[in-house]
């Protein structure tokens, strides 16, 4: 599954790292920009994953400034505690990022959750960016994974299926596809 897609709904709405982004695989960490489908990635629930598909919206300058909510998200190292992330990280509105502990507990009053990272906007270090144009990769794999992206969890594409279907490819994941199920902020 190698896909593009232009300015569409699925811009905006679906996960996606930026152009220079840093996931960690079998051979170290490689810019998501080099990861190929059958490339040994590290998830954190399933060890080493081999990567699916990979998805690629391209957003250009009029494009976001037409539709500002599509604007990168930036989270900066240590933003959201010790290291996480380890770099800083530029996502699109809707990929979300794991939290654990104190942040998780004070954003949903649960211990951990799933958080788009457009949900995080305004905490410190994290902010939208003006950008002259937009690169959103997708990472796809046989289930809905989290992978170490500049050294923080973050969920990658849900397996293909019906559309809002992830069950349908996958018995053991729940209809709201997040891993271990998660609850999530969107």
């Amino acid at each position: 599954m190698l896909g593009a897609g232009g300015p569409g709904r699925g811009a905006t709405e679906q996960p996606g790292f930026t152009s220079g982004t840093w996931i960690a695989t079998a051979r170290g960490e490689i810019p998501v920009d080099r990861l190929r489908p059958g490339d040994r990635v590290l998830t954190r629930d399933s060890n080493l994953q081999e990567l699916r598909g990979i998805t690629r919206h391209d957003l250009s300058g009029r494009d976001l400034l037409n539709r500002p909510e599509a604007r990168p998200v930036m989270i900066r190292a240590g933003a959201l505690g010790r290291s996480q992330p380890e770099r800083d990280l530029l996502l699109a509105p809707a990929h979300a990022v794991l939290l654990v502990g104190p942040l998780a507990r004070a954003l949903s009053g649960r211990r951990v959750v799933l958080a788009a990272s457009r949900r995080l906007e305004g905490r410190p270090g994290v902010h939208r960016v003006e950008a002259a144009r937009a690169c959103y990769v997708g990472l796809a794999f046989d289930r809905h994974e989290l992978v170490a992206a500049n050294g923080m969890w973050c969920e990658t594409l849900p397996p293909p299926g019906p559309p809002g279907d992830a069950a349908a490819t996958d018995p053991g994941w729940p209809a709201d596809p997040t891993p271990e199920s998660f609850p999530r902020l969107d």
